[in-house]
C-alpha cells in the first residue's frame, strides 16, 4: 500500500494556525485525565492511522461539512473535547479528532463562501442535531455515520490489491482492538465514559474495521 507525502506539508500548515493541544505531550488534567494508562501516541507516524486521518480531512472536504458540524465534533475548548466523541488515546481516534479539528480551523479560501460550495453538500439537520446532542449514542453514531464512507471511499480510490486490502484490514482490527482495551477500562474509571455502555469499540475504529 503506497501511502502519502502530503502528511508533513499539511502538518507545517496547521502547526501555523491551530493551538497546541497534543495530547501525546499534555500533563494529565481533570478533563483529559486517562487513570492507569500511559500510551504515547503515535498516529502520525504511523500508515494506517495517517490513512484515517486522510479519509476524514478529504471527506470534510469533499461532502462540504458545514464548519459548525466539525467544531462540535473537535472543538479544542470545549469541556473534554476528546472525550464528547471518541475513545481518549485511541490513535485512530485521535487521527479523526486532528482531522476534524484541522478542518475546523482551515482558513478560508479565495472566493469560496463556505465549505459546501468546494463542491459538496449540505449536511441535512437531523445529523447537525444528532451531533449537538447530549445522548451519547446520538452524536457518536452521527459523527461514526460521517467517517465510515470516508474511510471505505478512500480505500476504493486507492485501488488496492487483495493482499494490501487485508493488510490494511487486519491493521485497523489491531487498533481496534487497543481501543476495545482503553474503553473497556474507561468505562469503570472515567466519569466521561460511565454512559457509553453501549460501546464495543470507538465509531472511528468501527468504521475502519468494517471496510469491505
Amino acid at each position: 500500500m503506497k501511502t502519502t507525502s502530503l502528511l508533513p506539508v499539511l502538518l507545517a500548515l496547521f502547526a501555523t494556525t491551530l493551538p497546541i493541544t497534543s495530547l501525546a505531550q499534555a500533563a494529565p488534567t481533570e478533563k483529559n485525565a486517562a487513570p492507569d494508562i500511559d500510551l504515547a501516541l503515535t498516529w502520525h507516524q504511523n500508515a494506517t492511522a495517517q490513512f484515517v486521518f486522510f479519509s476524514v480531512l478529504e471527506g470534510c472536504y469533499r461532502d462540504g461539512l458545514p464548519v459548525e458540524a466539525a467544531k462540535l465534533i473537535a472543538n479544542p475548548d470545549a469541556d473534554r473535547p476528546v472525550k464528547r466523541f471518541f475513545v481518549f488515546r485511541c490513535e485512530l481516534c485521535h487521527a479523526s479528532y486532528e482531522a476534524f479539528r484541522a478542518y475546523a480551523a482551515t482558513p478560508g479560501f479565495t472566493h469560496i463562501k463556505d465549505a459546501a460550495d468546494f463542491g459538496g453538500k449540505k449536511l441535512d439537520a437531523k445529523t447537525l442535531k444528532q451531533l449537538e446532542s447530549d445522548n451519547v449514542i446520538d452524536r457518536v453514531f452521527a459523527m461514526g455515520n460521517l467517517v465510515r464512507p470516508w474511510i471505505q471511499e478512500r480505500a476504493d480510490r486507492q485501488k488496492l490489491d487483495a493482499a494490501e486490502r487485508e493488510k490494511l484490514k487486519q491493521s485497523f482490527k489491531k487498533f481496534a482492538g487497543e481501543g476495545d482495551k482503553l474503553m473497556r477500562k474507561y468505562r469503570v474509571n472515567d466519569p466521561a465514559y460511565f454512559d457509553w455502555t453501549f460501546y464495543g469499540t470507538c465509531q472511528a475504529c468501527e468504521a475502519a474495521r468494517d471496510f469491505k
